[in-house]
């Protein structure tokens, strides 16, 4: 099983570590500390694996190694894991992250460290080797970035819309609507689908609209009666008729 993966620069600086197994910030910090004075020390002549140090369970435990450019990869493994294996996973996620950042250097990791660790987990989940073959993780990848694509497509279609009404003019177009037009727009639709029964609306609408055309209605004046009556005088006039007849 593997408990972490760290990589760091020839400085000790770390650029990407996963741990499989709990530490706290300290702790982690201070096996990044002394897994690079192990590994820095050793000449490039001698074999890439060695016991694993005190912080990170001593004898036990071997650190699996490789040394690229200014990077050191190094995986610390159990007995169970075969040295070998992990040196040949090792040069896998190496070439994947070069095929994934085209010519891979440090600069990579530190400003795409979510990819890096995008491509570490197509490898390794939990400790357990997953995955080897590289053409199957580029294209799980592939996928992966697709569906990241097609996501944020999606949640930018809200702000789009809006952008799209703030860019009509409402109230522009609305003045320059003419009503007189309006029965030839009634016309011209189709009521449920109906083309009698919406040229019998359009007609009727249309005979309506000509007939009130230039009327003028009278306007209601208040007194201390109330409002007048639309009937006017001759209501009056039939009051007092009936009036006069009771008398």
């Amino acid at each position: 099983m593997i408990k972490a993966i760290l990589v760091f620069n020839n400085h000790g600086k770390p650029r990407l570590s996963k741990f499989y197994q709990y530490f706290n910030e300290d702790m982690q910090q201070q096996i990044i500390k002394e897994t690079f004075q192990l590994v820095s020390k050793r000449d490039d002549n001698v074999c890439n694996f060695l016991e694993g140090g005190s912080l990170i369970g001593g004898s036990d435990y071997k650190l699996i190694y490789r040394h690229y450019a200014t990077l050191y990869f190094v995986f610390c493994v159990d007995s169970s894991e075969s040295e070998l294996g992990i040196l040949d996973l090792i040069q896998v996620f190496v070439e994947t992250l070069d095929k994934c950042f085209e010519n891979v250097c440090e600069l990579d990791l530190i400003f795409h460290a979510d990819a890096a660790h995008q491509v570490l987990d197509e490898l390794v989940m939990g400790g357990m080797v997953l995955q080897t073959n590289m053409a199957d993780i580029l294209c799980r990848l592939h996928e992966q970035n697709k569906m990241q694509k097609a996501e944020a497509g999606i949640s930018a279609a809200p702000a789009r819309a809006v952008s799209a009404v703030k860019s009509m003019n409402l109230p522009q177009q609305l003045r320059d609507m003419k009503l007189p037009d309006l029965p030839q727009a009634i016309k011209d639709f189709k009521f449920f689908g109906s083309e009698t029964l919406s040229t019998r609306f359009s007609e009727t609408f249309s005979e309506n609209y000509q007939q009130t055309d230039g009327l003028h209605f009278p306007n209601y004046e208040s007194n201390n009666l109330g409002y007048q009556d639309l009937r006017g005088s001759s209501f009056e006039k039939k009051k007092k008729k009936k009036k006069k007849s009771k008398r």
